[in-house]
């Protein structure tokens, strides 16, 4: 009888430790990730990587530039200002009204 008490507390030892130990885990894991998107927001934010996304960018459309583009690059490209021209168009000839507008 007593040998039966003894294994069940510690069964319940067992899975009280297993509990607070899976709480833990979960509370340290959400207090590094939170800290890891607030250092990720920050590194995005700061002027270093913008620059470094424009040099890119500016890198690329050298390329693009300087290079003969194949069918589909044709067609991707082409879509894609289309897609420009649509949505900025009515305020490009807004632009160019006011523009007209004022040096008459």
């Amino acid at each position: 009888m007593i040998f039966l008490k003894f294994k069940s507390k510690k069964k319940l030892n067992l899975i009280l430790i297993f509990i607070i130990v899976l709480l833990l885990t979960i509370f340290i894991l959400r207090i590094s990730l939170s800290y890891l998107q607030k250092k990720i927001q920050y590194l995005l934010d700061s002027r270093q990587v913008e620059q470094y996304i424009i040099i890119k960018i500016n890198d690329k459309l050298s390329r693009i530039a300087n290079s003969d583009l194949s069918e589909n690059e044709k067609l991707f490209y082409k879509d894609i200002f289309k897609k420009i021209y649509i949505k900025f168009a009515p305020i490009v000839d807004d632009a160019i009204n006011e523009i007209n507008s004022h040096k008459n």
